[in-house]
């Protein structure tokens, strides 16, 4: 793991491009020096985009950056204040504060301790539920917002309109007024509404190592629930790896007014999860005891890096954008102007001006679904500046 590292992964680039050729085309140099290479990516893809373009320059002549937290940041808990503003404006504010009174009842349960401590657990998740920690059942409470970014409040699984619809209608053909059922129907009624969710069992399954039976459910020779285990399979080691080292990206509850997770899901809690899936990592010397976000914002510059040739795409509503370039949150930079004016091949980076797309209504990496209507334009855009661009390339071998 040692050698997993932002660094070494940008690294891979350059050597792999100046070894690339193609016996195909034999009589062409496809390397750098003689083709040039365009970097695509959305997401961590999308990072290392404007990365190449801001340390391998020579190597990547044009970068098209889709949804990129290019800032390190260990406090990543706006994540979820991000998930907040898009139901609001979307016309899901009855479900964000039917949302708030469960996690309200839950929380309050599981504070009690004891017997309440354990009913709770068991009522939500089924026999050795309460098995678990505090801490466990608040990373579930956060498993409906993990499809947010990809499908808004659609998608398949465990989607949020699913889940809204659910939770706020009583099951008697009424809809939830806009301030929700804690008035009428009561915060319990909210957490045995979530725990009743057809989809829910399932859901937690899906992003646990685990299986649990779910409310009323009969426990089987099969039956493990347990929250509370290290993630076993490689994509998830990998990435986790990379975020308790260098990123941070702790999705904690977004503490605050418009809180809609758990009060144990707290910064202490994600740093825990580095230290549970690692239990050898800080005695190796090769985990850090908090992600060393410093470093890299050192080296890339962070979401004050200015990349040229590159266009730089958001959405409005995209968890992630809160720690890209395009972000506007209090703590980012000020006075950044999204343009869609193509820079000239030899401008210099304007730290107040960033060429590229907010997509309006749009969450993670949508400027690269087809299937997304706004998405027409930036790839319009891309082809353009490329046509603006690619003329400039001057070969060197």
């Amino acid at each position: 793991m040692q050698y997993l590292t932002a660094q070494q992964a940008l690294a891979d680039v350059p050597y792999f491009a100046k070894q690339f050729s193609r016996p195909s085309f034999s009589n062409i140099n496809l390397t750098p020096s003689g083709t040039p290479w365009i970097f695509v990516g959305g997401s961590y893809p999308g990072m290392r985009a404007a990365f190449m373009r801001e340390l391998y320059p020579e190597t990547i002549f044009a970068s098209w950056s889709a949804s990129a937290p290019v800032e390190a940041r260990v406090d990543m808990g706006v994540y979820f204040e991000q998930v907040y503003r898009g139901l609001q404006h979307y016309g899901w504010g009855n479900c964000t504060k039917n949302i708030q009174g469960a996690v309200k009842y839950i929380d309050g349960e599981m504070a009690k301790g004891g017997a309440q401590n354990a009913a709770i657990k068991n009522f939500m998740f089924g026999p050795g539920g309460a098995d678990n920690s505090n801490e466990g059942v608040a990373d579930t409470m956060s498993y409906i917002f993990y499809s947010f970014q990809s499908y808004g409040v659609e998608g398949s699984l465990g989607s949020l309109r699913s889940f809204c619809d659910w939770v706020s209608s009583d099951g008697e053909g009424n809809t939830a007024p806009a301030e929700g059922w804690e008035a009428t129907k009561g915060i319990q009624w909210l957490a045995e509404r979530w725990a009743t969710w057809p989809e829910w069992t399932d859901v937690v399954n899906n992003y646990t190592p685990t299986n649990c039976a779910g409310h009323n459910g009969t426990a089987t020779a099969d039956t493990k629930c347990q929250l509370d285990l290290a993630f076993p399979d490689p994509g998830s080691v990998s990435w986790t790896w990379q975020y308790c080292t260098t990123w941070g990206f702790f999705q904690s509850s977004n503490f605050g007014p418009n809180r809609i997770g758990s009060r144990y899901n707290t910064l202490k809690h994600q740093q825990d999860i580095c230290y549970r899936q690692f239990p050898t990592g800080l005695a190796s010397g090769l985990l850090p005891a908090v992600p060393e976000t410093h470093k890299i914002n050192r080296l890339t510059g962070g979401w004050r890096g200015r990349p040229t040739r590159t266009m730089l795409n958001g959405g409005e509503f995209d968890p992630w954008r809160t720690l890209s370039i395009l972000s506007n949150e209090d703590f980012a930079p000020k006075n950044v102007v999204v343009s869609q004016d193509i820079p000239e091949c030899d401008a210099k980076g304007d730290k107040n001006k960033i060429f590229g797309y907010l997509l309006p209504d749009a969450e993670h990496c949508f400027d690269m679904r087809k299937t997304f209507p706004g998405s027409a334009a930036p790839r319009a855009l891309f082809k353009a500046a490329l046509t603006k661009w690619l003329p400039c390339f001057n070969p060197t071998a």
